[in-house]
Formats: C-alpha cells, structure tokens, sequence
C-alpha cells in the first residue's frame, strides 16, 4: 500500500523536500486548531494563520499535506452544521456573531446536535461564532485553490461536510456562506 508512495517519493526527490518543508510550517499551526475549540478568537486567529501559510507555500509541498491540513477543517465543519441546526420543533437557528458569549451546546446538555439535527463527531463550540466558521471557510477555499488535481476520495468527504452545511436554512448561516453567489 505504501508502495506507490514511497517510489513516488524516491522519483521526485524535490518534491519529498516540498512536502516535508510544509508539512513542518503546516504541523504547529494544524496541531493547535482542535485544542483551540473553546475558543473562538483564538481559534479564528489561528485560522487567519493557517490561510496565510497555505497561500505561501509552494503548490508541490502543499499538495502532499492536503489530507493532514483538511483532517481538523472537517470536525470543524461537521460542529459548524450541528450547532446553526435548529432543534426539530423550533424555528431556524441563528448566528452567533463576534460579540456573543450564547452557547448553542451549552443549551443541548453539552451535546452538538439532538434529534433530527446533523451530529459533530466531536464538540467545536468556537464554530458558533461566525468569525471563526468565516475563517475556517477561508481555509477550505484557499487549501481548495492551491491543491488542485486532488483525487476523489480526498474531495468526496469535502463535499459531504459542506454540503450538510449549505442544506441549513439560510437564516441559520453566516451571510459567507447564506447569501447566494
């Protein structure tokens, strides 16, 4: 299995280099995503962060770190789509802008998502916070633009998490993702 990679590798040696110089600029800011859930200005921060390195490096490194890059951005969209659900019975979910402190999970017993509602596999109570969802789609788009080529698999579970999220009322969304093109 590893095969093809590894002869990949040793035919290309400039872009193992590639891949190994992202990946180390890419592993401190990665690493830190998940433990930041609590917190949304951090975690947004970290995010603006996360953006400006994919924008730098070089296509042929960052390529080879999609999969580790996109691994925390689909938890966080998975919790983005659980906590703007409405719970059945209640009208649309709202928003949570910058300043507000209300806690979605909080009101659901510390639990994203209830009957009828899309489930996070794991709680991100920063993505209440449309700054922080706003940055992580700047994430996604950037790693989108600049890793171009990427295999269906890679692409498929993208695909699966953001579509959960633009199947939400609009009134439930950020104007990033609510408004039409």
């Amino acid at each position: 299995m590893l095969g093809p990679a590894i002869a990949q590798l040793q035919a290309d040696p400039e872009a193992g280099e590639a891949a190994a110089a992202a990946f180390q600029r890419l592993k401190p800011i990665c690493a830190q995503l998940l433990r930041l859930r609590q917190e949304p200005q951090s975690l947004a921060a970290a995010l603006r962060v996360l953006q400006d390195t994919i924008e730098s490096l070089p296509t042929a490194g960052l390529r080879r770190c999609y999969d580790y890059t996109m691994y925390p951005l689909l938890f966080m969209l998975d919790a983005a789509a659980a906590m703007r659900a409405s719970p059945p019975g209640a009208g649309p979910a709202q928003p949570v802008n910058s300043t507000s402190t209300a806690s979605t999970a909080a009101a659901n017993g510390g639990k994203a998502g209830g009957a009828g509602r899309p489930q996070a596999l794991m709680s991100v109570p920063a993505m209440q916070q449309d700054t922080a969802v706003e940055a992580l789609l700047r994430c996604v788009l950037a790693l989108l633009q600049r890793c171009e080529g990427l295999e269906a698999d890679q692409l498929l579970p993208l695909l699966q998490h953001v579509g959960v999220l633009l199947q939400l009322p609009r009134t439930s969304l950020c104007e990033e993702v609510g408004d039409p093109l």
